[in-house]
C-alpha cells in the first residue's frame, strides 16, 4: 500500500496545470498510441484505441487491459493495467460509460480520486467482474461527489484487474462527464433544457437556454485553450464554426460567475 501511496502522490505533481481533456477519446498520438490527457501509471501499464464495433460513441473508445509485467526477478507475470488523468476541478458528481469484458476472477476498478493538495482524501470505486456484468454490455456509471470531505481536485482511474486471471480481460470506457456544481435557481429539469444544435456541427451551432438566466457562454478546445466568449442576450444563441477545425469542443453555461453546465459539441464538415 506505500507503494501505490507514493505513486499517487507523484502522478498528483503536474494536477494543478492539467484541465480535463479528450473525456470523449477520440484524439490519440505519441508511440505508443496513447488517448490525449490520459497516463499510464507505469510504464509497463498501457491503453490501446477500441474503434469500429469496440467504440462505445464516436470513432473511438479507450480500452485497458491485463499486461504482462517483469516482476522483480525480471520474469514475466500476469497484471492489471492503470490509466489515468488529473482534473483541476470540483464537481458534483462524475459520470461515464463502460464496457467490460472480464474473465475468470478478473476485476476492473473505475474509480474517481479527490485530493487536497498533493494528499489523496477519497477514492470512490466501481468494481465489475464476472458476477455482476455481462461482456458486451455497456453500464453507465456515476459517482456522487456531493458528500465527499473537502477536495480541491479530483483524478478518474481505470485499473482493469486488481485480481489479473485472464490475459483477454478488458474494460473499454467512453464519454466522462464532469458535473460541476449547479448555479442557484437552476434545477436538474431547467439544465437538461440546455442544449446544443446541430450536433455534429458545420457551420454554426446554437445554444438552446431554455428559460434559464445565463450570462455567458464559454468555448474551450480539447487542450483547455478558450476560443470564444458568447455574451448571452436571448433565449437561443447561435455561433458561427466556420473557422472552426473539426473536432470535439466543451461549452460551459455560466451565471453569476459560476459554471451551471458542462457539456460539449462536435465540428465536423
Amino acid at each position: 500500500m506505500r507503494k501505490i501511496y507514493f505513486l499517487f502522490v507523484a502522478m498528483f505533481a503536474t494536477m494543478a496545470v492539467n484541465a480535463q481533456t479528450n473525456l470523449d477519446f477520440e484524439t490519440w498520438s505519441g508511440t505508443p498510441l496513447t488517448a490525449t490527457g490520459w497516463t499510464p501509471l507505469g510504464a509497463q501499464d498501457s491503453m490501446f484505441q477500441a474503434s469500429g464495433i469496440l467504440a462505445i460513441s464516436g470513432t473511438y473508445s479507450m480500452g485497458v487491459k491485463n499486461v504482462y509485467k517483469d516482476d522483480v526477478g525480471g520474469n514475466d507475470s500476469l497484471a492489471g493495467s492503470w490509466v489515468y488523468q488529473d482534473m483541476s476541478v470540483v464537481p458534483d458528481s462524475v459520470k461515464l460509460n463502460a464496457r467490460p469484458a472480464m474473465l475468470g476472477t478478473d476485476t476492473a476498478r473505475v474509480m474517481v480520486y479527490t485530493w487536497n493538495g498533493v494528499n489523496p482524501v477519497q477514492v470512490f470505486l466501481i468494481e465489475m467482474h464476472a458476477g455482476n456484468t455481462t461482456p458486451g454490455s455497456v453500464y453507465t456509471l456515476t459517482y456522487d461527489l456531493t458528500s465527499a470531505t473537502t477536495f480541491d481536485a479530483i483524478s478518474v482511474d481505470i485499473y482493469s484487474s486488481k485480481s489479473p486471471n485472464n490475459y483477454n480481460s478488458t474494460v473499454i470506457v467512453d464519454d466522462v462527464q464532469i458535473f460541476e456544481p449547479s448555479g442557484v435557481g437552476f434545477d436538474e429539469q431547467g439544465l437538461t433544457a440546455i442544449n446544443v444544435y446541430p450536433n455534429p456541427a458545420t457551420t454554426e451551432v446554437n445554444f438552446n437556454l431554455g428559460n434559464n438566466d445565463v450570462d455567458y457562454i464559454k468555448v474551450l478546445d480539447l487542450s483547455g485553450r478558450i476560443v470564444d466568449n458568447i455574451v448571452v442576450n436571448s433565449s437561443v444563441e447561435t455561433l458561427s464554426t466556420v473557422k472552426y477545425q473539426n473536432g470535439v469542443y466543451f461549452y460551459q453555461v455560466i451565471n453569476n460567475n459560476e459554471v451551471v453546465k458542462t457539456d460539449k459539441f462536435v465540428v465536423s464538415k
